[in-house]
């Protein structure tokens, strides 16, 4: 037999009568010769065709043309027409594959498959990540809003409070000026003067930090003989520094002459830095106030002999609220105050350990300033009152203990909040559970019994404050900590939320950082507790082990049974089970998450500390100790006395006796 394909001749041997194809060919031609005796006669062929779809051709004609099969296999049957008018036996011509185009390949159909799968993660993680980038200038455009309400209401609270303290400012400044004071009378009104002068100035400090945010504050630049100045200024200061026994003195430089600058604001900086040097200086120490003229600028500095700059962070020291480690009090803004006037003046402000003893403190002004008025630029002053910055944000205490054991409920009926927040706590917690309300967060604690939840307070069928209150008045669930999240604003709210049993209450707008520390605070405090009950032989207090108000009942309830039926030996978990009501599952979760021990070995640890007192306040036999604190025989009391205490029954009492009657001598 012989094939013809797209005009290529190729023979099929007998017994290799199968033919790959590629699936574009043009024509496919079979000749078949039939043996028979009489050439002469006219042959009928028919050709049959068994693949996808079964065909039947009848022709003359000795050759079969085949044109584009679709792809699969097939099987060419060819019979003859015999004198007697019957078909041959059809005998199998050819087995034909003919392959399918490259695109229908398995490669290619899993390549294809491979991409649409990851180009549907690709748009999942845009459309997750597009959300949450939404969310996160939601929540910067509520921090904003907080944040310009919280302005708005302190700079109007400053100027209510600014005329009722000139009030009481202007006379005290008229009746210390008087003579005729009584001495007594005099030190008292001083002492009001000072303090209310302090308010004052703090007012004033907020308002002008306001106006340098709005870009409204200005220098009144004038030239001022600066040595005299200084003397004017910290003469003002003298009988304070007397009266704590520290010597003020002056080193001036008198080539310094006349200087231009704000004096209202510097005298702002200088009184700060005086009084700080005060604050630090021990009776008996002196503080040298001094002026340099150097090349470009004039450098005034206080030097004082207190407890210097070892336990502040000189990188620190100017920042707001930063006040190092000390026993001073102090708000910590009257320094980074200080730092946005001098900057203003285009100078400098520093700190330094001195040689022998103490610090000083020194700032530098511009020789080139020129009398004249100049408008501040804007500055995030105020930002710096309200928000701690990335510098004075609380170190995040980094420590072994990690939250990705636990499981975590996110209670949200925000989606994008929600959504979000799951997403982010993914990274902390070994599970992030999630629910929109009250209603179905109730559902998924009793199915997966989380270690925390995490509830926002407003939500519709189901808020949090009831939500908060079922979970603490069930047993089952009562010892799971609650955390509130929450808008509300006011003592109240907070107040109702630790009432209910909240664990934490934590104010809307926050961060993440902040809820994973509460969260970690609060199950490293509870795994703590487990730890004692664990290592210690004393049985802790329910009190001290406990969190909820069912909980604590819980605990109670437990040692007043156990304590009442001490002696009876078949003191188990089903007869406790029994008692309190509650299943064997529900008392073996219950110990494991409130004491971390179970329920047997919490029984022995009563009846040891009872078998303590016994053996040592009474004279009743190690025998009748274990009968009465319920051991089924000696051995075992003696045997699991040791364990817990590392010493014999026996050798336990006459230790402890000695001991009390070495006391008593």
């Amino acid at each position: 037999m012989s094939v013809e394909l797209d005009g290529a001749i190729c023979n099929i041997e007998k017994g290799e009568n199968t033919l790959s194809i590629p699936w574009n060919y043009s024509t496919l031609s079979l000749n078949v010769i039939a043996q028979e005796k009489d050439p002469m006669r006219k042959k009928i062929f028919r050709y049959e065709i068994i693949g996808e779809s079964h065909e039947l051709i009848s022709s003359q004609s000795n050759s079969l043309t085949l044109h584009t099969l679709p792809s699969g296999k097939y099987r060419i049957m060819a019979s003859c027409l015999g004198r007697d008018g019957n078909w041959s036996a059809p005998v199998e011509v050819l087995n034909l594959h003919v392959k399918g185009p490259w695109w229908k390949s398995g490669w290619f159909t899993a390549l294809y498959l491979l991409f649409f799968v990851t180009l549907a993660y690709v748009l999942f993680r845009y459309s997750i990540l597009r959300k949450e980038n939404k969310l996160k200038w939601k929540l910067k455009e509520q921090e904003q809003l907080i944040y310009e309400e919280k302005i708005s209401f302190l700079i109007n609270i400053s100027h209510e409070l600014r005329t009722p303290l000139t009030l009481i400012y202007a006379p005290l400044k008229r009746m210390l000026d008087k003579s005729n004071l009584e001495e007594t009378v005099s030190s008292q009104l001083s002492s009001i003067y000072k303090q209310v002068h302090k308010m004052k100035n703090t007012i004033n400090m907020v308002l002008d930090a306001h106006k340098m945010d709005e870009g409204q504050n200005s220098l009144s630049l004038k030239q001022h003989d600066l040595n005299n100045w200084i003397v004017s200024i910290a003469d003002d200061f003298r009988m304070e520094y007397k009266s704590s026994g520290i010597e003020l003195s002056y080193d001036l430089d008198p080539t310094v002459g006349c200087i231009s600058f704000d004096e209202v604001k510097i005298e702002i900086v200088l009184s700060n830095l005086l009084i700080n040097a005060l604050k630090f200086s021990e009776s008996g120490t002196k503080t040298i106030v001094s002026t340099q003229k150097k090349d470009n600028s004039v450098r005034i500095s206080i030097s004082d002999e207190g407890i210097g700059l070892n336990n502040v962070d000189p990188n620190k020291l100017f920042n707001r609220l930063y006040q190092g480690v000390h026993d001073r009090s102090g708000s910590g803004i009257g320094l980074s105050y200080a730092k946005a006037l001098v900057k203003m003046h285009g100078g400098f402000i520093g700190a330094e350990n001195n040689p022998s003893k103490g610090a000083t403190f020194f700032i530098e002004l511009p020789l080139s300033l020129k009398e004249t008025q100049v408008i501040s630029n804007k500055t995030g002053m105020m930002n710096e009152f309200i928000f701690n910055s990335s510098e004075d944000k609380a170190p995040v205490i980094t420590d072994s203990f990690e939250l990705n054991k636990y499981t975590i409920l996110i209670v949200e009926d925000e989606p994008d909040l929600r959504n979000y927040l799951k997403q982010t706590l993914k990274e902390y917690f070994n599970q992030v559970y999630v629910a929109e309300n009250g209603v179905s967060a109730l559902s998924i604690i009793a199915q997966k019994h989380p270690d925390i939840i995490a509830s926002d307070v407003m939500m519709p069928q189901m808020d949090g404050f009831e939500l908060c209150k079922k979970i603490k008045e069930d047993i089952e669930i009562s010892h799971i900590p609650v955390i509130l999240l929450t808008a509300l604003s006011g003592q109240e709210s907070s107040d109702l939320g630790y009432k209910l049993g909240a664990d934490v209450y934590i104010s809307k707008p926050f961060e993440i950082d902040l809820l994973v520390a509460v969260a970690k605070n609060i199950i490293r405090g509870r795994e703590l507790t487990k730890i004692r009950h664990k290592e210690t032989s004393v049985v802790i207090s329910p009190i001290e082990s406990t969190y909820s108000n069912a909980d604590e009942k819980f605990m109670i309830n437990l040692n007043a049974l156990i304590n009442k039926n001490l002696s009876n030996s078949t003191l188990d978990v089903q007869f406790i089970a029994d008692n309190l009501a509650m299943s064997r599952a529900s008392i073996y979760n219950k110990m494991k998450e409130l004491v971390g021990i179970g329920i047997k070995d919490y029984i022995n640890k009563i009846r040891l500390t009872e078998a303590t007192h016994l053996l040592v306040n009474t004279d009743l036999t190690i025998m009748e100790i274990a009968d009465k604190t319920g051991f089924s025989n000696q051995q075992y009391f003696s045997t699991v006395f040791k364990q817990a205490y590392g010493t014999s029954p026996s050798k336990y009492r006459s230790e402890q006796t000695g001991m009390n009657e070495k006391n008593e001598s």
